[in-house]
């Protein structure tokens, strides 16, 4: 049971977090602020599985000795770097990317697969929206490429460059929500 301290979308938000980008000493921070607050307070870690329950343990050691200082890493041995925060975070994205059934699009693909549901599909926009916050089925993601594949197979055989255009952006959306679920 959690407690009402938990917040149930948090491991969601774990995952959106590693799925962030890296680049500079704020950034790292920013990601070290936001992984002890969903860590310590927000996540139930109880209701992981053990293998997710060790990669967020190995990442939150790591991230919890981050130091963008290096003199201060050579002093203190036990001070981690951003190259170990990186190599920590693609090792717990690995771990809870585990279930295929749920990708993350970036905000652009998103935008062209809201669009295009909206117009070929509108049945489909609650599982659109669901994308990348709650496992799909079979049948979802089918639903889902085959609505891409006809709107794509619909803007090709119009024939404008307008209409190419959407097909080959709609083509290279569908490479990428599949490549996605066989990761």
């Amino acid at each position: 049971m959690m407690s009402p301290d938990f917040d149930p979308d948090a491991r969601e938000k774990l995952v959106r977090l590693l799925h962030g980008k890296l680049g500079d000493s704020d950034s790292f921070d920013n990601f070290r602020i936001a992984l002890e607050e969903l860590y310590n307070f927000r996540l139930d870690r109880r209701s992981l599985p053990p293998e997710e329950q060790g990669a967020l343990e190995e990442l939150f050691d790591t991230v919890a000795y981050y130091s963008p200082l290096i003199y201060e890493r050579t002093k203190i041995p036990i001070y981690r770097s951003e190259d170990d925060v990186v190599a920590a975070v693609a090792k717990a994205r690995r771990v809870f990317s585990k279930d295929p059934a749920t990708f993350n699009l970036r905000p652009p693909e998103k935008a062209l697969l809201r669009a295009v549901v909206a117009k070929h599909r509108p049945d489909l926009m609650e599982l659109v929206e669901s994308v990348g916050t709650k496992p799909l089925s079979d049948r979802e993601r089918e639903s889902l490429i085959n609505s891409l594949a006809n709107a794509r197979l619909n803007a090709e055989a119009r024939g404008s460059a307008t209409d190419e255009q959407l097909g080959s952006q709609l083509g290279r959306l569908i490479e990428s929500i599949k490549k996605l679920l066989r990761q």
